[in-house]
């Protein structure tokens, strides 16, 4: 056998046997962006991998003002992360941001808007 064709045949297994790294992605959210409607009393995201609940954020603001509001990683749905606005969201345009961070600690950060009517 060449040196070539070993050469080869080496970089396909170690290609093979490295790890797959994966990042969170948003997949689905309810409000969803650019949506228009009544009040949410839950904000959820949904995300294409299992969340590292330590360091995955959910924050919601209106004209550049902080909405508390309280987030978590649903305990048994680690690819869902909720929040829960502490008073009910009065008419206005909502922005969410969020970060994910897979277990694999690959992290992805977005935001969107919604209208409460």
């Amino acid at each position: 056998m060449t040196k070539f064709k070993i050469a080869l045949i080496a970089s396909a297994f170690a290609l093979a046997a490295s790890p797959a790294f994966a990042h969170a992605e948003l997949t689905k959210a309810t409000p969803a962006a650019k949506s228009s409607g009544p009040a949410p009393q839950m904000i959820t995201l949904h995300f294409s991998e299992g969340l590292d609940s330590t360091f995955s954020k959910l924050s919601l603001s209106m004209d550049g003002k902080p909405v508390a509001l309280k987030a978590s990683v649903d305990s048994k749905d680690d690819k869902t992360m909720m929040g829960k606005p502490n008073a009910p969201l009065t008419a206005g345009i909502y922005k969410v941001d969020w970060t994910s961070v897979a277990h694999d600690s690959h992290k992805l950060s977005g935001s969107y808007s919604f209208t409460v009517k």
